[in-house]
């Protein structure tokens, strides 16, 4: 039977296992039956990136084609802006009044996600009008808060369940609880970054949300670790998922009481440049911030878990990074994902942490003293791991990365921009005879 004669259900579940959008456009022009399929799949989520930006005067976008095909606009669920074309004199007035026009052709519009725009009438004008017309129906919205002129188009958003705040302004930070106060009941996700907001108000907004599940808090000057996993703990009681981002995580920590104990992912990630207010080089220091942290989820059931400085210190610290703390007095938690990116783990360490965590899939590590035959023994050790993160460029030579993959159980191998994955497949012989072949494939992504 002809691909073009299925019924147009099994034709659109066809479609909803494609995923990028030029696998989709090439299926469409296919057939008019496959057109008809897979068009609800293309445009129903539509991100504008770096390269649609570089070409926006000489190439047609996703909203080139929705303001030219207005009956395109109800497939539209999901509007991602990542980059803004730049014109003469700054951001292009043309795009933003196109993508005003997108937004009121696309009534079934669900999330919407922005980069912090530059405030000007046109960026105000698309903002005010983006909330006022699909505010009641969205569900996820990234919010480019610079540009918000009134106040009043907020109070629209009334069943979020995802709210991303970048850069947010002194007004919109003193109307937050008041915003936060009528998404009680609906709001799951909640990320701030960039903001010098208070403890005292991220203390209000948090109390008034116990429902949240996700929580990301990013360079809040004014927050430090302490103080923020006290406020987790005392709101959050569903919490889930955490991620920390704190430029002052090298403040003193001393003893206080906050536990997690439902966290399932926890990220943290702290700023090591400058000096500690004794003159001393902070990049040398000690893993104080991670084993604070660490003694306050130790009861939770991690299946995720990063530690990460966030640049690249002189002189790695020689303290160990406490992982054992996760298992000195109870069963491990079942950890699948584990990356310590800013402290060198010999392979002893290593060693240790694939034999306690038996579920472990993916492990990124700067390995020290690497040696190929016994970095093979010890990643033999793990039942489940598949794929070695290292985001240094040349953390492994590419003998060792060869070697590892051919003689572990490892598929995948990351190196900053680096890929290497490695693939059987049954072959033929001249015999007639079936054999396994294992290709490794190497690759290159783009920044």
């Amino acid at each position: 039977m002809r691909m073009d004669n299925c019924p147009f259900d099994l034709l659109a579940l066809f479609c909803d296992w494609l995923w990028e959008p030029r696998d989709l456009a090439s299926v469409s022009s296919t057939s008019r039956s496959l057109c008809r399929a897979a068009t609800p799949r293309l445009y129903s989520s539509l991100r504008f990136g770096a390269k649609q930006a570089a070409k926006w005067r000489h190439e047609a976008s996703f909203i080139h084609t929705i303001n030219r095909r207005c009956d395109l606009g109800e497939y539209v669920r999901s509007i991602d802006i990542v980059m803004v074309p730049l014109g003469p004199s700054g951001p292009d007035q043309t795009f933003y009044s196109m993508c005003t026009r997108a937004i009121e052709i696309c009534h079934n519009l669900h999330s919407f996600s922005s980069v912090p725009l530059q405030t000007n009438q046109c960026a105000t004008y698309m903002v005010e009008k983006l909330l006022s017309l699909r505010g009641p129906s969205l569900s996820s919205l990234r919010l480019p808060s610079g540009v918000v002129g009134t106040l009043e188009v907020l109070g629209t958003c009334t069943s979020l369940s995802e709210l991303h705040l970048e850069r947010p302004s002194h007004v919109l930070l003193s109307a937050l609880p008041t915003w936060i106060d009528a998404l009680t009941s609906t709001l799951r996700s909640f990320s701030l970054s960039d903001s010098n907001v208070s403890k005292e108000l991220l203390d209000d907004v948090l109390s008034r949300a116990p429902g949240i599940i996700t929580l990301s808090i990013k360079h809040c000057s004014s927050i430090g670790l302490t103080d923020l996993l006290i406020l987790v703990s005392k709101n959050l009681p569903e919490l889930e998922s955490l991620s920390v981002a704190l430029m002052n995580g090298y403040m003193p920590v001393g003893d206080f009481d906050a536990t997690l104990t439902n966290l399932r992912s926890f990220s943290i990630e702290i700023g090591t440049t400058g000096l500690t207010s004794n003159g001393s080089d902070k990049r040398s220091m000690d893993t104080q911030p991670w084993t604070s942290a660490l003694r306050c989820i130790k009861n939770s059931p991690l299946q995720s878990l990063t530690l990460k400085k966030s640049s690249a210190p002189a002189v790695l610290p020689s303290e160990p990074v406490p992982l054992s703390i996760l298992w000195e007095d109870k069963q491990p938690p079942p950890l699948k994902r584990l990356v310590v990116w800013g402290s060198n783990l010999t392979l002893d360490a290593v060693q240790k942490i694939c034999m306690v965590f038996e579920h472990l899939e993916v492990l990124g590590v700067h390995f020290s003293g690497l040696s190929t035959a016994r970095a093979c023994n010890v990643l033999n050790k793990a039942r489940n791991l598949h794929t070695i993160l290292d985001n240094r460029s040349r953390g492994i030579r590419p003998d060792i990365v060869r070697a590892l993959l051919i003689s572990t159980k490892l598929r995948r191998i990351y190196l900053d921009r680096e890929h290497w994955e490695i693939y059987s497949s049954v072959q033929k012989t001249n015999t007639g005879e079936l054999t396994i072949v294992r290709e490794i494939r190497f690759s290159v992504s783009q920044r």
